[in-house]
């Protein structure tokens, strides 16, 4: 019996003690003397009954001392301890924690775990506005402003929303949200740098450019002030004051935040560029590619960068950044166009350059979308062969009804080059046939074809002949007797290519024009014409040229080296000597006479 008595005094004393302690630590976290209350409790072992009691004025005394991460570990072992009716409160103190501490994604688990498990909860609401308030920052606003909506109609609320549909795009809807707001209470803005925040961005998206550098510059709190800046220098971009743009945009390269310092070089870059620095854009640039890859900025610098290259010329750098964009299931946007952009650049000035982005690029323009820009590359393919004969065939095959008609056309000078007859004229019987290029084609058909009447029929019906036609003119002369008299009048208006003229005085001669072809045997060899005409030819007009002025044109046959016709040149020369002495005798008898 005195045992008992003894056993239950001594349970009552150190209960006591118990009592005392926790207590005493209640009365320290009133007293706000946090760092008191955690060396008490640091010294003290709990009773199994009290440890959730321990556990939980642990996590006040930690919360208050700024021991945050000390904090939220004691939460969690308070509601594993806790009896059934507190585990509600702890699981939204630990939210709470987890949101004050910037941990947004574990903050997210812990609302929507209490959401889950207290369906019905009379802190429900409270918690709709946490978990919007966790996502907003977490960066997913459609979501957010789902809850922020069924968070009810306090001010806090209805910011939240309204900061939301500002983050999503919906400007003019926020707008009205946030004037209707700052009516009924504009003092809840001193305390919330966000809504200061989103609120200069929707005013300065709705053009209140000066009340918005209001709200932003007011903005002091770190990180979200250098995103401030970046607003700030898009005002005075807008304004055009460029110095002041480029000042805040340095400003907010000091951001702890990876995706705000690439933002300002971006801007920073663009600004450059405005201003004719392409210098200092093209080092923000580079930046950007070589310390923040991947992302919409990303992709951005990479165009601007390649436009800066192409500009400069240097194809090789710009081709390998827009393969980056354009070999994509989805091309970043601007990229093709900046390509286009390349390949007509290049066509203009390096000829080579555009053959080989073209043979590795090319591929990607085939699409009716681009039918226009395909015309314009078509015709500086035309050396090229394969790549220039795939396209001509892609768009006859998938072009519009006038660009097949242009490409059928394209094809029949192509098989009329390389001597394919038939082919050129399956084609013509599809091409435009208005204008005179179809009836050029048309006449070289036929005379591959060996049909020299048609040929002159076609020819006859040139609206405008040019001195490459008479070419074909010539050719014709010389199957179709008809043909000779219409090359003489020709000739006689357009002035044919340097290298017909020795051909044009042959047919004439042939034809006993004498007195035309010697005309055009010494065009031949006149100093214009002699560096287009070819030796061979020369030493023939030459000869025809002593032949028929019935006279010795030089006597340094050593300029001839055809050995035919050097010796017809000696043995004409001769013959003329021997007629002027023969000439001299007879007309030295008739004088004695």
């Amino acid at each position: 019996m005195i045992i008992i008595l003894a056993f239950l005094l001594i349970s009552s004393v150190h209960a006591t003690k118990v009592n005392d302690t926790m207590a005493k630590v209640e009365e320290l976290l009133h007293k706000h003397r946090g760092f008191e209350a955690l060396q008490v409790l640091a010294f003290y072992r709990p009773e199994e009954k009290e440890v959730y009691r321990y556990h939980r004025l642990y996590a006040d005394a930690a919360e208050m001392t700024g021991k945050l991460y000390e904090a939220i570990k004691h939460l969690r072992l308070a509601y594993i301890y806790a009896p059934e009716e507190e585990k509600e409160k702890l699981l939204l103190d630990r939210g709470r924690m987890y949101l004050r501490m910037k941990h947004y994604p574990e903050a997210m688990t812990t609302f929507r775990l209490f959401l889950k498990l207290y369906p019905n909860s009379a802190f429900r609401q409270e918690v709709y506005y946490y978990l919007a308030e966790a996502l907003i920052k977490s960066g997913l606003f459609t979501e957010a402003l789902k809850y922020y909506e069924k968070a009810g109609d306090s001010i806090k609320a209805l910011y939240g929303k309204a900061n939301a549909l500002q983050a999503i795009g919906m400007t003019k809807k926020a707008y009205k949200l946030y004037l209707s707001l700052l009516e009924k209470d504009s003092d809840f803005l001193k305390n919330s740098p966000e809504t200061r925040f989103y609120l200069g961005e929707n005013l300065r998206l709705m053009g209140r450019l000066e009340d918005a550098r209001l709200y932003l510059t007011s903005i002091r709190e770190s990180p979200l002030r250098y995103r401030a800046y970046i607003s700030l220098g898009l005002i005075a971009l807008k304004k055009k004051r460029y110095r002041e743009a480029i000042k805040d945009l340095q400003l907010s390269l000091q951001s702890p935040e990876r995706d705000v310092r690439r933002k300002a070089l971006l801007l920073l870059a663009e600004t450059y560029i405005k201003i004719g620095k392409k210098k200092e854009a093209k080092k923000q640039l580079i930046t950007i590619k070589n310390s923040y890859p991947f992302g919409e900025d990303y992709d951005r610098a990479s165009l601007l960068l390649a436009r800066i290259y192409r500009e400069e010329g240097d194809f090789l750098r710009a081709k390998r950044l827009l393969k980056d964009l354009v070999f994509r299931l989805k091309p970043y946007e601007g990229a093709m166009e900046e390509l286009k952009e390349l390949i007509l650049h290049a066509k203009k000035t390096k000829q080579e350059e555009f053959i080989k982005l073209w043979r590795e690029m090319g591929r990607l323009f085939m699409s009716t979308s681009y039918e226009r820009f395909l015309l314009q590359v078509v015709v500086d393919l035309k050396n090229t062969g394969k790549p220039y004969y795939d396209l001509c065939r892609w768009l006859f095959e998938n072009g519009s009804k006038k660009t097949r008609r242009q490409a059928a056309l394209l094809l029949a000078e192509f098989y009329s080059e390389i001597g394919k007859a038939e082919l050129a004229l399956r084609f013509l019987r599809m091409a435009d046939r208005r204008n005179d290029k179809y009836r050029r084609l048309l006449i070289r058909s036929y005379i591959l074809e060996g049909n020299y009447r048609k040929a002159l029929r076609v020819f006859k019906s040139l609206k405008n002949i040019k001195s490459e036609d008479i070419s074909e003119l010539l050719l014709i002369a010389m199957k179709e007797e008809e043909a000779v008299e219409i090359l003489r009048r020709t000739i006689k208006r357009v002035r044919p290519p340097v290298e017909t003229y020795v051909k044009i005085a042959d047919l004439l001669y042939k034809k006993n024009y004498k007195t035309e072809a010697l005309k055009y045997y010494r065009l031949a060899l006149s100093d214009k014409a002699k560096t287009n005409v070819s030796n061979r030819d020369l030493e023939w007009a030459f000869y025809r040229v002593s032949y028929l002025s019935n006279r010795i044109v030089s006597e340094n046959t050593d300029l001839v080296e055809d050995p035919i016709i050097k010796k017809m040149l000696l043995v004409y020369t001769q013959e003329k000597r021997v007629s002027e002495t023969m000439e001299r005798i007879f007309n030295g008898f008739g004088s004695t006479k």
